[in-house]
């Protein structure tokens, strides 16, 4: 769809516009600026202070601003932006030069995802396995986690976190301490140290885990996709491994599960076989 916006000089084109890519990046999304007459950045500054709490610099990660002033320079810069969508696999084009997304593109765009995000994702799930472990790593990698940060303070609790569950990482800083959140609400044990932190690092890991399991989906097939959704599930309720499946059930929540799992339950369907009578 291409909207074409038109009026007199100063009847506020250009801040309209400016302000439909700020929310798009102020929601995670990404955009394309050409700027035809000088951006201001004074002014763009202000949208993102107004419309967000996010930092004014990680929202301009997310806008592609390019300069054109005349009809063959916007041409050129369109054309450029395809191509470099095209051959990273984000876009299509058919026999008769139209442009559709990928499934790599159609899923980075329904979450939001980054680029460098949606390429990490890819790549998991090109690998001969997939693993809980790497499933972990690869989110608390993603790059919608820059802006985490890692006191001194909390560098002992990271690193038990991490030795807790056996994990040797090359992360380092806010991404370090991601990943030690993420191993640790799988056992619903988050030091004390991190909790300040750990629900919004949680949700906002809740989203890109849901944006992973559909990328192992496509990309990987059904056993990875049910792995993706095994840990999502794990990092939600904390549960051990064998007790993850049994949260599916209504009104079985954590600590449920884990007395389920205890008495040699394995699945809903055997709890469901055993009836109601075996569970009391």
């Amino acid at each position: 769809v291409v909207t074409q916006l038109y009026g007199p000089p100063a009847a506020g084109k250009t801040n309209l516009a400016l302000a439909a890519a700020v929310e798009v990046a102020a929601d995670g999304g990404r955009a394309l600026y050409i700027d035809t007459e000088g951006l201001s950045i004074d002014r763009f500054r202000q949208m993102v202070e107004h419309r967000c709490e996010e930092p004014v610099e990680e929202v301009a990660s997310r806008l592609i601003i390019t300069e054109a002033y005349d009809f063959e320079a916007v041409r050129e810069r369109v054309r450029e932006t395809v191509e470099d969508l095209v051959d990273a696999g984000f876009a299509e084009t058919d026999e008769n030069l139209g442009i559709a997304p990928s499934t790599l593109g159609r899923l980075a765009s329904k979450y939001y995802l980054r680029l460098d995000t949606a390429e990490r994702f890819r790549e998991l799930a090109d690998r001969d396995a997939v693993t809980a472990d790497a499933i972990l790593e690869t989110v608390a990698a993603a790059d919608e986690f820059d802006s985490v940060s890692a006191r001194s303070s909390e560098a002992d609790a990271v690193d038990r976190a991490l030795s807790a569950a056996g994990v040797d990482t090359d992360l380092e800083n806010g991404h370090r301490k991601v990943l030690a959140i993420l191993h640790a609400s799988t056992v619903d044990s988050v030091p004390s140290d991190l909790r300040s932190d750990a629900w919004v690092i949680r949700q906002n890991a809740l989203r890109l885990l849901a944006a992973l399991r559909e990328f192992l989906g496509a990309f990987a097939g059904p056993r990875a996709a049910n792995l993706g959704t095994r840990v999502e599930a794990r990092v939600e309720h904390g549960v051990s491994r064998n007790a993850v499946a049994l949260t599916a059930i209504d009104g079985v929540g954590a600590g449920r599960a884990e007395k389920l799992a205890d008495a040699g339950f394995a699945s809903p369907a055997a709890v469901a076989d055993a009836g109601a009578g075996a569970l009391e």
